[in-house]
């Protein structure tokens, strides 16, 4: 898993995708889609939103690099493996991360590289189990 964990979603699959997983036309979710709601939601996924945000400190902030070998520890400590690389509910979740850190970084770009140092460098909160950035 060396690549860089990296994908692209065109707006109208993720806006179709995100569809099937919203209740349609009723403010009550069914039990159909409480369960795929929880199967997107599980770590293996997650962690995608995390690496992607990585991803984008790295691009977007002068003097941020990914530590590739935590990336991928993060990633396995999560649950995560090869296969799930490539599966629609990681792109999903890739595809929300980069949205995310891309927001934050156009609304207050030093700002949010700094928040991002603090949420993914060395003092990183527990949920996060590995420095993913490193610093010049």
């Amino acid at each position: 898993m060396k690549q860089r964990i990296s994908v692209s979603v065109s707006a109208a699959a993720l806006t179709a995708i995100v569809f099937a997983y919203s209740p349609a036309r009723s403010e009550e979710l069914t039990a159909d889609d409480v369960a795929r709601l929880k199967h997107l939601l599980q770590p293996k996924f997650q962690v995608a939103e995390v690496i992607e945000g990585a991803g984008v400190v790295a691009e977007k902030c002068p003097g941020f690099h990914i530590i590739e070998d935590n990336i991928e520890a993060e990633f396995r400590s999560a649950g995560g493996s090869d296969s799930d690389i490539n599966t629609p509910e990681f792109e999903i979740m890739s595809a929300r991360g980069r949205a995310n850190a891309m927001v934050g970084y156009t609304k207050n770009p030093t700002g949010w590289c700094e928040d991002m140092w603090r949420f993914l460098g060395p003092a990183h909160p527990p949920m996060i189990k590995h420095t993913l950035l490193k610093r010049d």
